[in-house]
Order: structure tokens, then C-alpha cells, then sequence
């Protein structure tokens, strides 16, 4: 399908609080013929203000724009410097032009510059998160949960950008 709406703030009833809404045309003529970028089954999804990061099953990372236009790749499947294996999850801090991709096979979060995509650095996280997300440009939150969470038996870590646990919940 094809992103061609992207709704900031609709009130929505069913969920009872404001929320984004992304309308995703689907032709019944294509549906087994993709001619946009995204290869199959979304897996992560992340929404700001200006931007839209969407990841697939390929672990191929795309960015759009509020209206829903291709913009850019970011990063790239390998195992060369800031190239990651399996994608995780996914996030961004649109305001300081970042997206974090969290790799928990190589144990790194690979950070990319939103505007031209280019690698940033990586930083060495040691969990077995399944979630991710940017508390600020160098802490990050971590969530593991049951049984992911073994050996650490913490369910939320938070890590500094040198890898160090700062702080950890139950």
C-alpha cells in the first residue's frame, strides 16, 4: 500500500484519547505487486511531528514525510561499521534530527542523521530488550519482558550513550 494521509491529533472515540491516523491506500488491482519500497510486513512504526519511520520484515528502514512521500533509506542491512543484522525496534527524536535503530543480535544501537541518513555511531547495549526508545539524545529505555528479561530479571534498563546502566526497574 501506499501512504497517502498522515492525521495528527484526531479525536477517536474507540481508543478515548487523541491519536494519529495513517490511511494506507490499497489497490485490489496490486496487491501482490508492490511498487513502493516497503517489501511485505511492517514490523516497527514511528511517528513525529515531521517524519514517519517505518521498518519491514527485510530489515530495510524507510522515512517518510507528513504527506506520506518517500524520503530516504536509513542505514543498511550488513555487517560492516553502522550496518545492523536483525532490527529489533526502531525510534527517532525528530528535534534533534535522530533515528535509532536497536539491533539485540549484535547487542548496538545504530544511530543515523534523519536528513541525509548517514551513520552517526553505535553504541554497545548489553540486554535482551525487545523495545527501545530515546529518553534524550544519550539515554536510552530498554524493556525486556518475561522471559526476555534473563539473566538481567530487571524489566526496564536505562542506558547512558556509553552503555552504561543508569537506572533499572523491576
Amino acid at each position: 500500500g501506499k501512504v497517502i494521509v498522515i492525521k495528527q491529533n484526531i479525536t477517536n472515540a474507540f481508543v478515548g484519547q487523541n491519536c494519529n491516523q495513517i490511511s494506507i491506500f490499497m489497490s485490489p488491482l496490486n496487491v501482490h505487486v508492490n511498487r513502493i519500497p516497503i517489501s511485505g510486513r511492517i514490523e516497527h512504526l514511528k511517528v513525529s511531528n515531521n517524519y514517519l519511520l517505518i521498518s519491514d520484515i527485510k530489515n530495510k528502514v524507510f522515512l517518510f514525510d507528513t504527506l506520506g512521500k518517500f524520503q530516504r533509506y536509513i542505514g543498511k542491512n550488513g555487517g560492516g561499521p553502522g550496518e545492523f543484522n536483525k532490527i529489533t525496534d526502531i525510534d527517532l527524536i525528530a528535534d534533534r534530527n535522530t533515528v535509532g535503530i536497536w539491533d539485540s543480535s549484535r547487542g548496538r544501537l545504530y544511530k543515523y542523521e534523519i536528513n541525509t541518513g548517514n551513520f552517526i555511531d553505535d553504541v554497545i547495549i548489553q540486554t535482551y530488550s525487545v523495545k527501545m526508545s530515546f529518553l534524550n539524545e544519550n539515554t536510552y529505555m530498554f524493556y525486556a519482558p518475561e522471559p526476555f528479561n534473563y539473566p538481567e530479571t530487571y524489566k526496564l534498563l536505562i542506558y547512558n550513550n556509553q552503555g552504561r546502566i543508569i537506572n533499572k526497574q523491576l
